[in-house]
């Protein structure tokens, strides 16, 4: 005889606003109890010292996330002019201090525009990256540092906010790969006078935005948290759709392809009578089931 799961059966997402401190999944474990929910995750996770957007999945909602994985991201960072960090950001330990005393926001905003479009970054040594299965974070906490291959990104926004006391505040818009704390390494280098990221917060994640989010403090003083639940298609509102017949849907659902006159996607979303039935992709007025929420 099964095992019953525990907890309750819930479909949808909540965008959380992380606090610093915390693991992504430490969090997610604290949010999976308060929904009492039997299956939860999230969309990415963000550095322990790291705040903003973690999309928190439940139930069906959680086999949308891959469809994010190509997702842009937005970021407002704060990098320490000044001084390295032997990880790139607050929680290494600090190295040299150069002068900033050149360093003017005309100069910044030189340095800034030069990432801008595509351009190639070195994944850092503390990072999450494996070489023969082994994460190269753990590899770095040992004091082995092994060649990594530059990968391409894209930077679509580099907006200069403010610099004030070494502390230069940037927002970013960029694409899937991007490590912020390289970026911020970079930009310091570029100014002659080294850096380290000293704050993150993620305030765009794909259509999602910082002032949709809720705190965990927030989620545990509702009398009611599952009315603030969106449904699990919402995660995915800005990729193309169709509608198929009932006829197409039984072969749908069986994993069979259908045939129906239309542009060629990556992915698209498949509805039956208004009805979310899954996720599918086009090519050649062909269309082929990727998954199901049936």
């Amino acid at each position: 005889m099964a095992r019953k799961k525990k907890g309750d059966v819930i479909d949808g997402f909540i965008l959380l606003d992380k606090n610093s401190g915390l693991t992504s999944n430490a969090l997610l474990q604290k949010v999976k109890r308060l929904f009492n929910a039997q299956k939860a995750g999230h969309t990415g996770s963000l550095d322990p010292f790291a705040t903003g957007i973690l999309p928190i999945c439940f139930g069906q909602a959680t086999k949308l996330s891959q469809f994010l994985l190509n997702a842009n991201k937005r970021y407002t960072f704060y990098a320490k002019l000044g001084q390295t960090s032997t990880t790139g950001d607050i929680e290494g330990e600090l190295t040299e201090n150069l002068s900033t005393q050149n360093i003017t926001i005309e100069k910044i905003q030189q340095v800034l525009n030069g990432f801008m479009g595509e351009i190639s970054q070195i994944p850092p040594m503390y990072s999450a990256l494996k070489k023969d299965g082994q994460p190269l974070y753990k590899l770095a906490r040992q004091g082995i540092t092994i060649e990594r291959n530059a990968r391409k990104i894209t930077i679509f926004e580099l907006n200069f906010i403010s610099f004030e006391n070494d502390i230069l505040v940037c927002d970013v818009l960029c694409s899937k790969g991007t490590y912020i704390r390289t970026l911020a390494e970079d930009v310091g280098n570029k100014l002659g006078c080294g850096a380290y990221l000293q704050q993150l917060r993620r305030t765009g994640f794909a259509h999602f935005d910082i002032l949709k989010t809720k705190t965990l403090e927030e989620l545990e003083q509702h009398d009611n948290i599952k009315s603030l639940l969106s449904k699990s298609e919402e995660m995915i509102i800005d990729f193309p759709k169709t509608t198929i017949t009932d006829e197409q849907k039984e072969k749908f659902i069986q994993g069979q392809t259908i045939t129906q006159t239309i542009t060629d996607y990556q992915y698209l979303k498949i509805f039956n009578q208004q009805n979310f039935i899954g996720m599918a992709q086009s090519e050649n007025n062909i269309i082929k089931p990727k998954r199901l929420f049936v």
